[in-house]
């Protein structure tokens, strides 16, 4: 065997061992990079889904009580049906379609009495109203 056989064979080794190594440490630190990355863009996601639900949440709880504070739902709601009927009735359909066009994501609006009797209805779409009775949902 020559000299130079026998260095390729000694050096050959020294040169591929090496850059294999240095491959798999590259390999590794590149996936844990990745790995890290996807992790953290999952929890930021994650964060910001949360936080878009809680605002989501806050919001309907204030609109809620902005709906119900109105002094012409709670004069609806205290007087006898006569006067409920033939003068606030058409007051509130009114105000219930203002909010809806100031709401639009609220597609209905409902006064449901205290023993689950649907009184008053505004709606944007046609949805069919299942039942007046909403005692027993």
């Amino acid at each position: 065997m020559k000299i130079r056989s026998k260095i390729i064979i000694i050096c050959l080794p020294m040169v591929i061992i090496p850059l294999l190594l240095l491959g798999i440490f590259s390999f590794i630190r590149v996936e844990n990079a990745v790995r890290d990355s996807v992790l953290n863009e999952r929890a930021n996601l994650l964060d910001q889904m949360t936080d878009q639900v809680t605002r989501t949440l806050h919001t309907i709880e204030a609109n809620t009580q902005l709906f119900s504070s109105s002094k012409l739902l709670e004069r609806y709601l205290i007087v006898d049906d006569w006067e409920r009927y033939s003068l606030f009735l058409p007051s509130l359909i009114t105000l219930f379609q203002g909010y809806q066009k100031a709401y639009p994501e609220y597609f209905e609006f409902r006064v449901l009495l205290p023993d689950g009797y649907e009184d008053c209805r505004v709606t944007t779409t046609d949805i069919p109203n299942t039942t007046d009775n909403e005692a027993e949902s």
